[in-house]
């Protein structure tokens, strides 16, 4: 099973190979025969053997090859399908203004196994980090290739950030769809976001000037301050006069 979280580049690779083999393996035989088995599972031993037999049929009629239970594969043009990381082609690297991966220069940089499988200076990866997020908006304000965009990003635009992946950290190697990708998604969501907040402060920045108007407090009737004291009265009585009873 491939890991689901956690785990390396190289790890996912292994992992993928491991799966091939397995699988190749056991494609087109049966999983039970009701005998010992009594050889053994190397692809590529079977496959020489095979082709040994076959060279030694040709002196000697008489000498059967080796029947395998799969296609010896080094009997047919190999194919230039690739399973896990693909190779970035030279005419693509090239256009997109990217350089050649060196062993001897870059592979002491991060994710250096993932660039030297891409065949590229730097790895190409989806915009992840924050220094990319970052570089992304101050271009799409300052730089005329990405701002002028609008359905996607510009092969020249690519150069540009690509020539940023190669002297800042964080920031890596990028194709058009890369770009594109962040571009009409998370870019153009905060995007509306903010143009949303905007609008709607346009409309309560009035009210919340006059609602804090320091101004309205001189409108207010000042009262003279006084100390409290307890009510008494001390004059002004009247006399109370009762009438006799009968």
């Amino acid at each position: 099973m491939l890991p689901s979280c956690g785990a390396s580049v190289r790890h996912m690779v292994t992992c993928l190979l491991d799966f091939i083999l397995h699988h190749n393996l056991l494609v087109g035989t049966f999983n039970t025969t009701g005998k010992k088995y009594a050889s053994h599972d190397s692809i590529w031993l079977l496959n020489e053997i095979q082709e040994l037999e076959i060279t030694l049929s040709m002196a000697h009629p008489s000498t059967s090859p080796l029947e395998l239970s799969f296609v010896n594969g080094n009997l047919y043009q190999q194919t230039i399908e690739a399973m896990g990381i693909m190779s970035i082609p030279a005419l693509l690297r090239a256009e997109a203004g990217m350089l050649e991966f060196v062993e001897s220069t870059d592979a002491a940089q991060k994710q250096a196994y993932l660039a030297k499988m891409q065949g590229t200076r730097r790895p190409i990866l989806p915009i992840n980090t924050i220094a990319e997020r970052k570089l992304f908006n101050r271009l799409m304000r300052e730089c005329d290739d990405f701002h002028s965009s609008t359905i996607s990003i510009k092969l020249s635009a690519v150069k540009i950030w690509n020539r940023y992946a190669e002297t800042e950290e964080d920031i890596y190697y990028k194709l058009e769809e890369h770009l594109t990708l962040h571009f009409k998604g998370n870019w153009r969501d905060v995007a509306n976001s903010i143009q949303s907040v905007c609008q709607a402060l346009a409309s309560i920045n009035p009210l919340q000037k006059r609602l804090c108007n320091p101004g309205r407090s001189q409108e207010i009737i000042n009262i003279p301050a006084a100390t409290m004291s307890v009510h008494s009265v001390t004059q002004g009585f009247q006399s109370l006069q009762l009438s006799e009873r009968n």
